[in-house]
């Protein structure tokens, strides 16, 4: 009984068991989803800096030169020359900007498109990120609280079966003890006149050796530590948005 006392302390323990394995899968979401937005902030510099050249083009590249925009009257040699060395300058810069201009607006929609689809990765990852941390939360708090309580029943039941075996074990003492009396005072009525004495004094002086019916009393095993503190802040709260998403470098560019 004392054994078996001690040994269904083991049966608590069961309560613990799949807390690695949520905590294993909580830190896999994580790690993808924080890797997911550090992805997801290059994706954002890049359709910045894409856009920035559409916009670049559109507004900041200067012609060459102011010139007239029609010749002048009755212009002569020189300065139709000049005039028209001024129109072809004008075309080559308009030339330029026609071409290179569809191509910064494809790469900036591209690099536009490519963020959006991210984005949306992403924010699926999240929700599977947190959705595991809240189970890891509900498994955590009342795995803790499950074992705290098995494990305070098994001090309980344990304790009362000590008390129990306690007096049994002092009865089978006590009833051996009268027994080897007993059977000590028939050797003293059994004696001659001449050595009763003597065997009555042996008796009397006798110690029972009660060694044999001694019982190993175990101290309850120490109660695993089981902490909560990992779960403390979770998914909606101020500081689980500072922790896990706010204080992240990628943060602010994704």
């Amino acid at each position: 009984e004392v054994d078996r006392a001690r040994d269904d302390f083991a049966s608590c323990d069961v309560f613990l068991a799949e807390i690695s394995g949520a905590a294993n899968i909580t830190q896999l979401q994580e790690s993808s989803h924080s890797q997911c937005r550090t992805r997801e902030q290059n994706l954002n510099v890049n359709k910045k800096n894409k856009c920035d050249l559409v916009r670049f083009a559109a507004t900041v590249p200067e012609p060459p030169h102011t010139c007239e925009t029609s010749p002048p009257l009755n212009p002569s040699a020189e300065e139709l020359s000049e005039f028209m060395g001024d129109m072809q300058e004008w075309m080559q810069w308009a030339e330029a900007q026609n071409e290179s201009l569809p191509e910064k607006v494809a790469l900036c929609e591209d690099a536009t498109e490519s963020h959006a689809e991210h984005i949306e990765k992403c924010n699926d990852l999240q929700s599977e990120y947190e959705i595991a941390f809240c189970t890891y939360h509900e498994m955590l708090t009342g795995a803790c609280s499950s074992y705290s309580s098995c494990y305070a029943s098994k001090v309980a039941a344990q304790a009362e079966i000590h008390a129990a075996v306690r007096v049994t074990e002092s009865g089978r003492k006590a009833e051996y003890s009268a027994a080897s009396d007993i059977m000590c005072l028939v050797g003293v009525l059994e004696a001659n006149d001449a050595e009763r004495q003597e065997k009555y004094q042996e008796c009397a002086d006798k110690t029972t050796d009660t060694s044999k019916f001694d019982i190993e009393y175990h101290d309850a095993p120490a109660e695993l530590d089981c902490d909560t503190a990992p779960v403390t802040v979770y998914p909606c709260l101020g500081q689980w948005q500072d922790d896990h998403y706010t204080s992240k470098t990628w943060y602010l560019q994704a």
